[in-house]
């Protein structure tokens, strides 16, 4: 269903459109809308009431993740659900102008339709519930992203962190089905057309089950991509963003050996043509992915605690919670 972008706000004045996905509904009070899930809208909206005191309860509450944007959790009543929310903010230089302020709604909604994408078409990622959208002086809004809470789960940092926790022999199976596991859930993005915007190390989620290979889901398609397919040239891409991550951060760069790189390629490239070919191409150029970033890795504070240049930083992140959702 096609809806005005202003009627999100029940304005009645029509300036642009968006795509309403199926299923969804939208829930508006003076100048913020929430754009949900049919079966979640109440339980969502009593969660966040009044909408447009909003943004302060979800700066009141404690990050329950790491990142750049943080992520907060509300239980959806008694229904034994969580709800995680994360915001949209700025990064790098563009931070101590703009925060969190953004020109109109569209890239909340971009990540909320592609999210459906996923979600529909069978890969393994947070349930997306919906966004939350605050509209602000002159063009300028306020974002969150709404989805359910993976439970028991850590990002892969925090996993190989861990690793060395456990005992070799234990530790080595695990990981070689966490990476299988990985490799099916990104191949399985790519063939129905998704170009993840930032796939990193903390971009992939890990549940862990009781007696069985952990489950990895894919999270935050904040600019990601959809379309009918991807051409090998941007499967590769994305999997280069993927092995600099794992060189940026030190001790992922040390458990994930050589070996550890080959059994995910084989299963990624698993029944695509000229596969053999493929992965030995792929092979040597992921080989030296990143490898000229590493000048300013090592250059910045911030890049050397977040690739673990200390054994107490590797500790310290250890200790420092996980990311559910």
């Amino acid at each position: 269903m096609i809806t005005p972008r202003s009627s999100l706000l029940g304005t009645g004045m029509e300036t642009s459109e968006f795509i309403m996905p199926s299923g969804y509904e939208c829930l508006h009070e003076r100048r913020v809308a929430l754009v949900v899930r049919r079966e979640w809208a109440q339980a969502a909206r009593k969660a966040l009431s009044p909408l447009p005191h909003a943004w302060e309860k979800i700066r009141l509450r404690t990050f329950t993740a790491r990142g750049r944007a943080g992520i907060v959790s509300f239980p959806l009543g008694d229904t034994g659900a969580t709800m995680m929310v994360r915001r949209y903010m700025h990064g790098g230089l563009l931070a101590a102008v703009t925060r969190d302020l953004y020109f109109g709604p569209e890239r909340a909604l971009e990540e909320l339709d592609v999210a459906e994408v996923a979600h529909k078409g069978g890969v393994r990622t947070t349930e997306p519930l919906g966004v939350l959208l605050q509209e602000e002086s002159g063009p300028f809004w306020r974002l969150a992203y709404l989805s359910m809470e993976v439970g028991n789960s850590e990002d892969l940092i925090h996993y190989c962190c861990r690793l060395t926790d456990y005992p070799p022999e234990t530790a080595a199976l695990e990981k070689r089905g966490v990476i299988r596991e990985a490799a099916r859930q990104i191949r399985k993005m790519h063939d129905i057309g998704i170009f993840h915007g930032d796939l990193h190390l903390k971009n992939l989620l890990l549940q862990r089950q009781a007696s069985d290979t952990p489950k990895v889901y894919i999270i935050d398609f904040d600019r990601a991509k959809a379309g009918p397919s991807l051409s090998v040239e941007e499967r590769f891409k994305n999997l280069a963003r993927l092995a600099r991550s794992i060189r940026k951060v030190r001790v992922a760069n040390t458990l994930l050996t050589t070996w550890d790189r080959l059994r995910f390629l084989r299963e990624y490239v698993r029944g695509m043509p000229d596969e053999r070919a493929l992965m030995r191409r792929w092979a040597r150029k992921l080989a030296v992915s990143g490898r000229s970033h590493e000048i300013w890795w090592t250059a910045t504070r911030a890049q050397r605690a977040l690739r673990g240049d200390s054994v107490d930083v590797a500790r310290r992140l250890r200790a420092g919670g996980s990311d559910r959702g």
